[in-house]
């Protein structure tokens, strides 16, 4: 089975097959749409067990096709009268035998066909759901909770490849038993562990080949048992982290969790593994990136104080996250005109000095404000100030207000946006308490970025 973005990796408890090994050094690859066929039923109505298949389909959208049985024909007109109306949890099970949950579902259509006059033969429903679980059968996701999870995010191994092998663990053989590359406690949080994926496979040809790719994904595990959401957010967070790091667009697949389960001691398995495939809150199109040499800032930089620096960032992001989210639109939005990337940029900029300065002044002066603190770093690509701060008020001012009179030249938006940009990141990066080494780096690499 594959995940919500393509991913390759197979289900929980499946072998890989020869097919499903072409790709998986990248999961985030598009492998798109893949349809799982099984049973399913309503919990309100567990004797009714409709055959049928879930069609995940790109970018992050699940639709199940189900069809009705002929004793759930008594009264079609009860299904279409359900169309639009939330459907809280429908459980399945794949031909694998795999349990299978699907919330937050809607009826959004249904097709009935008649043999006679009144007489219906068949009925399908069609319906979307939000989240798809796999490994588990929850009746009410409000109240799962969660205790470990994993993610895959791109360029995660590239963006790690050159980092300090001193900081990774001295015992080689404990490395290879557990798979673990670094393990940090984070302030405030719990651990984050970096760990080895991967798969082995064997394919018999003319020629016997065994082919063994591995890559490294991080795994969370929160000091307390969190909810879907919490686990959503922090995926999230993560990823915006990872997105300011690498300086480019980063996405994620593959969420692995480990589901808490009620102490009960006439259970057989006290924790249920589970693969979780949701309409995310980060970003769901899958996104290339280029050799690690582009990075932004990589780990490396980082070195010993990334476990501070990721505390600060899930305590810094909360506050901002208005000035994140205009930043992150142009990191994500390839296709959005370059006057909307100035002036999400611009906003940013008056949002950070509102919550780094917390006054109120005009908006020429909050970008001066927030550009003198870094005036020697943004020396490297900021030769004048005061006027770089002038032509964005102008600019700003015609674009959200025109007036009479000669509007300012457009023909320096692109560059503004981008002065702007790296403004901001070196601005986050030192909130964040990296050091003038790392926010040269950054104004260094100003002319580099695309």
């Amino acid at each position: 089975m594959k995940s919500a973005r393509g991913s390759v990796v197979p289900a929980i408890g499946k072998t890989f097959r020869k097919r499903d090994i072409a790709m998986i050094n990248d999961p985030s690859e598009p492998i798109l749409p893949q349809v799982i066929r099984g049973r399913f039923w309503f919990p309100e109505h567990p004797t009714l067990i409709l055959t049928g298949e879930l069609r995940i389909s790109a970018p992050h959208q699940y639709d199940l096709f189900l069809d009705l049985p002929h004793y759930g024909l008594t009264n079609p007109g009860y299904w279409e009268s359900r169309i639009g109306k939330e459907i809280p949890i429908i459980l399945g099970v794949t031909v694998e035998s795999q349990p299978l949950t699907c919330s937050d579902c809607q009826i959004y259509s249904s097709s009935t066909s008649y043999g006679a006059p009144r007489s219906v033969s068949w009925h399908q429903l069609k319906i979307w759901a939000h989240c798809c679980i796999f490994g588990a059968h929850i009746e009410d996701v409000s109240c799962a909770r969660f205790s470990k999870f994993s993610g895959y995010f791109t360029g995660f191994n590239l963006w790690a490849s050159a980092y300090d092998g001193e900081l990774f663990p001295d015992d080689e053989e404990d490395k290879k038993r557990t798979g673990t590359k670094r393990r940090d406690e984070i302030k405030g949080f719990g651990a984050i562990t970096i760990l080895e994926a991967g798969a082995e496979a064997v394919s018999i040809g003319n020629v016997s080949r065994r082919t063994q790719i591995r890559y490294w994904k991080p795994s969370f595990e929160p000091s307390a048992n969190v909810s879907l959401d919490q686990l959503l957010d922090i995926v999230r967070d993560f990823q915006r982290l990872l997105c300011l790091f690498q300086g480019m667009a980063v996405g994620f697949d593959e969420i692995r969790a480990r589901l808490a389960l009620p102490s009960d001691p006439t259970r057989t398995k006290q924790r249920e593994d589970v693969e979780i495939m949701v309409m995310m809150t980060g970003y769901k199109v899958p996104t290339k990136r280029g050799p690690h040499d582009q990075d932004l800032v990589p780990l490396s930089c980082a070195a010993d104080r990334w476990p501070e620096i990721v505390a600060n960032w899930f305590n810094w992001s909360e506050a901002r996250a208005a000035v994140l989210n205009l930043y992150f639109a142009v990191l994500f939005g390839k296709s959005l005109f370059q006057e909307h990337k100035f002036l999400f940029l611009a906003q940013a900029v008056e949002g950070y000095h509102r919550c780094r300065y917390d006054r109120d002044i005009p908006f020429v002066r909050r970008v001066e404000e927030v550009a003198t603190a870094h005036a020697h770093i943004l020396s490297f690509f900021i030769n004048d100030i005061p006027k770089f701060c002038e032509e964005v008020r102008d600019i700003r001012n015609e674009f959200t207000h025109p007036g009479p009179g000669t509007p300012p030249p457009r023909s320096n938006v692109q560059l503004l946006w981008r002065q702007l940009r790296s403004l901001l990141e070196i601005c986050f990066f030192h909130d964040l308490g990296l050091g003038a080494q790392v926010l040269e780096r950054v104004a260094k690499r100003h002319f580099d970025r695309p």
